[in-house]
């Protein structure tokens, strides 16, 4: 068994996120599975995986959070500090997602998006990197998706989220790797989970429809994305994936890192932007300082 580290993971009440949670835990770490409404709509979510820490004897802790909080991501990496002493490993998982035709999403819609899949995870990193600095050791990991480069119509919005959250953690990684901590962007396919259940909709209705076939295809994806999904890869696969990581030394770790079905054609491109970035990094006299 690898050595037991103490694993931080946002939006764990379903989907990649709770699989995350059982998968290490069961491999000996120290998993503190974070959500929203520990006591509200996750309730059941919450005392399941209490109920299997309970009967396997796992430590695997539950607690609230809502990335979209200050306040509420302080007291909880205050929690699992409280609890651990300490925080080794990053799982910036939590996330929302809309499709349909991009114009028939409301701004707020837009925006809900970008404050729990960007911000939420730049306000996490913010409060756990003073205590990651200091220990001169971290793993930043962030479920990302094939989507962060490859646009599918219909799916922009929430592509370009994820392009932005790529972004933001390449730019990061960059800054916090000389200091010991290494990052990893898992670019994500599809796989068969509850995010169906909470997947949403442009709500600005009759929109699709005046878009002829384009309109016609959008709604046939929406209607189509649960049993797509249902039929897509298994998501223990990502926990599988991130234990292997998690073993191996700083400066082991990929930055980019393609996972799940349909991600192949990541690596390709994965390798051409990595030829353009080293470039710059170079320019800017850092490609000593870092690690692609």
């Amino acid at each position: 068994m690898n050595s037991p580290q103490s694993v931080f993971v946002t939006g764990s009440s379903s989907g990649i996120g709770r699989s995350i949670c059982e998968t290490l835990a069961r491999q000996g770490h120290t998993v503190f599975a974070t959500m929203r409404q520990v006591s509200g709509k996750n309730a059941a979510a919450a005392q399941e995986l209490q109920a299997l820490a309970q009967q396997e004897n796992l430590a695997l802790h539950v607690i609230e959070l809502d990335t979209t909080d200050d306040a509420s991501v302080a007291s909880a990496v205050d929690a699992a500090l409280g609890i651990a002493g300490k925080i080794d490993v990053v799982v910036n998982n939590a996330g929302v997602m809309a499709i349909g035709v991009s114009e028939a999403m409301t701004v707020s819609q837009v925006q809900q998006m970008y404050d729990v899949n960007v911000l939420g995870a730049f306000r996490v990193n913010q409060a756990i990197l003073p205590h990651m600095r200091e220990r001169g050791s971290g793993y930043l990991l962030y479920i990302s998706s094939t989507g962060s480069l490859i646009v599918y119509p219909f799916m922009g919005m929430y592509g370009a989220t994820k392009a932005a959250l790529s972004a933001m953690a390449e730019t990061l990684h960059y800054e916090v790797y000389n200091l010991g901590i290494d990052t990893t962007i898992l670019q994500c396919g599809t796989y068969a989970t509850s995010l169906p259940n909470n997947v949403q909709v442009g709500t600005r209705q009759g929109i699709a429809e005046t878009y002829g076939m384009p309109g016609a295809v959008a709604n046939a994806v929406v209607g189509g994305f649960a049993p797509y999904l249902a039929a897509s890869g298994d998501p223990n696969e990502v926990g599988n994936l991130i234990a292997d990581l998690m073993a191996r030394p700083h400066g082991q770790r990929p930055l980019h890192q393609p996972v799940g079905p349909s991600s192949e054609p990541m690596h390709p491109l994965n390798e051409a932007l990595g030829t353009m970035q080293g470039q710059v990094l170079s320019a800017m006299m850092l490609d000593g300082l870092t690690k692609r």
